[in-house]
């Protein structure tokens, strides 16, 4: 697997938030929203690198956490592939919680692993439920990389200041859900030693089941335990 330790992420000094249908993301849920008829409105964004706050040109004044949408290595395959949905890989999780500070964990497909990132975002609630962040250049991004061949995974996982995180993507919710679940708990297993029930009866306690994202093509999950959520008498 390839470690991607995220060292700095300093966001550009403009972004952009689109409200209703641009054509390409979640149709079904902006109809259901009443948000699909006519023309998207827009939020232009000023960005303050240092102070974490983003102005709105109508005067929203929100906090600031800038991640990467996407950090992924290739996945194996032949042919074209499309960018916008994860994968077992990485690629596009649009998961706010991969900010600077974080370890991200990605197992190795294709030989060489050919990182990809992008996607730059200053802000995003846990689902993107309009389809965009505060979308932005990056001005600095600093990642440092390295191999363990001696440790592979079968899917992402990460080490981020709120916690461990494991992550589902699949076209049913359910199914998204399962995975990041039993992914958790194949850590917390490795880490404490325990039964598979009992791991599962220590999550229920201390994890949390978030959707990531709910606009890539997939349905993205992620499950976080925050760090000494579980410790030993």
């Amino acid at each position: 697997m390839i470690e991607v330790q995220i060292l700095t992420l300093t966001p550009g000094p403009y972004g952009w938030t689109f409200g209703g249908e641009i054509g390409f993301f979640n149709t079904a849920l902006n109809q259901a929203l009443g948000a699909a008829e006519g023309a998207p409105e827009l939020l232009r964004w000023s960005l303050d690198a240092h102070t974490l706050e983003g102005l709105s040109q109508l005067g929203h004044l929100v906090r600031l956490r800038p991640f990467l949408g996407m950090i992924g290595l290739c996945p194996a395959g032949t042919g074209w592939m499309s960018a916008w949905p994860p994968r077992t890989c990485g690629g596009n999780f649009d998961c706010k919680e991969l900010i600077a500070g974080t370890r991200l964990y990605l197992p190795v497909e294709v030989p060489g692993g050919l990182l990809s990132i992008g996607d730059g975002h200053a802000a995003q609630g846990d689902g993107e439920i309009g389809g965009n962040a505060i979308e932005c250049p990056m001005d600095q991004v600093a990642l440092q990389l390295f191999l363990h061949s001696d440790l592979p995974i079968r899917r992402p996982r990460a080490d981020t200041p709120a916690g461990w995180i494991t992550f589902g993507f699949a076209e049913s919710l359910d199914t998204a859900i399962t995975t990041a679940i039993n992914d958790m708990l194949e850590l917390v297993i490795e880490q404490f030693n325990l039964s598979r029930k009992l791991a599962l009866a220590l999550l229920s306690v201390a994890a949390d089941v978030r959707i990531t994202q709910l606009v890539n093509g997939v349905r993205g999950v992620h499950v976080i335990l925050p760090h000494e959520a579980i410790r030993m008498a």
